[in-house]
């Protein structure tokens, strides 16, 4: 989910006009929990729980990655 902010800061990729994706990209929020850990929650709605938003967030995340012997390892590419 960080790194999906970047890419919107950095204009590698913008919000499309439709405002179900709009509401799911707007719908996540950063918390912070007593024990100091970061998670990414979104409310459930009758239209998912921000499908859209981590379904962006894996293609991301995929983008970043190769896949060697079932293994994911990350590696830097320029955008």
């Amino acid at each position: 989910a960080v790194h999906i902010r970047g890419l919107f800061e950095d204009r590698l990729i913008t919000i499309p006009k439709d405002d179900k994706i709009r509401d799911d990209l707007h719908s996540v929020k950063k918390v912070v929990t007593s024990g100091g850990n970061v998670r990414y929650v979104a409310p459930e709605t009758d239209d998912g729980h921000a499908d859209r938003f981590w379904a962006l967030a894996l293609a991301a995340h995929a983008g970043r990655t190769k896949w060697q012997s079932g293994k994911v390892t990350p590696f830097k590419i320029k955008y």
